[in-house]
């Protein structure tokens, strides 16, 4: 089966529930993994749905608490699956001025050829593996690159703007 769409959405819930995901143009109703409907605490989510051309479920609804995260040849070199509540070495704190930063050691690990043996890295905000298209900061558009060594990253969401320092 082939994937007609992979959508995303955020929203914030005021007290604990559960809820699934209505799909209006065929009536469709998608759920958790067991059928029954998502419990979620009071929060601010992130949603992924994948759908099918037949318009099936083509992976599990992926939801979460959303955060920023260094992503790239770092880390596990996995990209956007880096995006996970578990990737604790690579998530940005907020600082009170709604600055994020990371303190963090590259290595020579992280470094990746077609990086001229150097770490690329982008800022991306996701949950459960999935950042989408629109959620990946960097130098203008692009990685940012950098020797192994020791940096403070910080990242402006009102901006868009990564520094390295």
């Amino acid at each position: 089966m082939q994937t007609l769409c992979r959508c995303y959405g955020e929203f914030d819930v005021a007290e604990a529930g559960e809820f699934g995901v209505k799909n209006y143009g065929s009536e469709a109703w998608f759920s958790g993994e067991d059928g029954r409907n998502i419990p979620v605490d009071a929060g601010h989510y992130m949603i992924f749905v994948k759908l099918t051309t037949d318009n099936k479920l083509a992976a599990p609804i992926v939801v979460g608490e959303p955060a920023y995260y260094v992503v790239g040849t770092c880390g596990n070199g996995g990209w956007a699956a880096d995006a996970t509540q578990t990737n604790e070495a690579y998530k940005m704190v907020a600082g009170e001025d709604g600055i994020y930063s990371l303190k963090v050691t590259f290595t020579d690990k992280e470094t990746a050829d077609w990086a001229d043996g150097k770490v690329a890295f982008k800022v991306a905000y996701g949950v459960g593996g999935m950042v989408a298209n629109e959620f990946w900061w960097g130098d203008n558009g692009n990685n940012v690159v950098v020797e192994p060594g020791e940096y403070t990253i910080t990242f402006d969401p009102a901006t868009g703007s990564v520094a390295v320092k």
